[in-house]
């Protein structure tokens, strides 16, 4: 996996957004020509057009209600508010309008919020910290020469321990699955059991897509050592 600073990350993310839905649009205090203050947002202005990445004025209530009334007609906007201590003028919005938007429409406006995604993001960071055998995202993922040369192992053992020639594949099978939970990360419980009622990452990562209606994806995971 490639290394990248998080300032570059979330630039690659917004790019992979953009892309995909053209009703993503950025917008935020300097975020556009300079390219935001930590270079977030840098080059995107240029390749998207400043409609859809736009600099705001300094007006944190007027950036979060023009996004809420962005997202009521069907566009996913991106807010970035410098820094998090100037979140409190905007603070209004989110709790009178944002929080109590579905109610007031009886669930027929949804408006996802960006909270949900960073907590799904540390409850996986949390996992994946606390798994040291996970090596893979997805099944998909883990090369076909590896899990075939597993098999074969498998394939061997229950060959030396005599068991029948017609249920030996069924039981390297079986084992093949069980090495796969241990270093696939969507196939593992989520190790706060508690809190996720024993749900995978894959079932946890569902059923926010669900409740956000968006189609959430784990693409990758990247481990730091201490230091870095």
């Amino acid at each position: 996996m490639p290394q990248l600073t998080m300032a570059k990350a979330l630039n690659e993310g917004l790019r992979s957004a953009m892309e995909r839905d053209p009703k993503v649009l950025l917008m935020g205090e300097d975020i556009g020509r300079l390219g935001g203050v930590f270079r977030v947002t840098d080059g995107l202005q240029k390749d998207f057009g400043e409609a859809r990445v736009f600099d705001t004025p300094l007006a944190e209530s007027g950036i979060v209600g023009t996004a809420i009334g962005l997202a009521i007609r069907g566009y996913r906007p991106v807010c970035e508010i410098q820094f998090d201590g100037f979140i409190y003028p905007a603070y209004d919005q989110i709790v009178s309008q944002l929080a109590k938007m579905r109610a007031r429409s009886l669930g027929d406006v949804a408006l996802p919020v960006v909270k949900d995604f960073i907590a799904f993001a540390r409850d996986v960071a949390m996992h994946v910290a606390a798994s040291p055998t996970v090596k893979y995202v997805n099944v998909e993922d883990v090369p076909q020469e590896e899990k075939d040369a597993e098999l074969r192992v498998f394939v061997q053992q229950a060959e030396a321990e005599g068991k029948p020639e017609n249920i030996r594949e069924k039981i390297a099978t079986g084992k093949l699955n069980k090495w796969l939970e241990e270093i696939v990360l969507v196939k593992q419980v989520h190790v706060n059991a508690d809190k996720h009622e024993s749900k995978t990452i894959e079932q946890i990562r569902e059923q926010l897509s669900v409740t956000t209606g968006e189609n959430v994806v784990v693409r990758r995971f990247e481990r730091f050592a201490v230091g870095e």
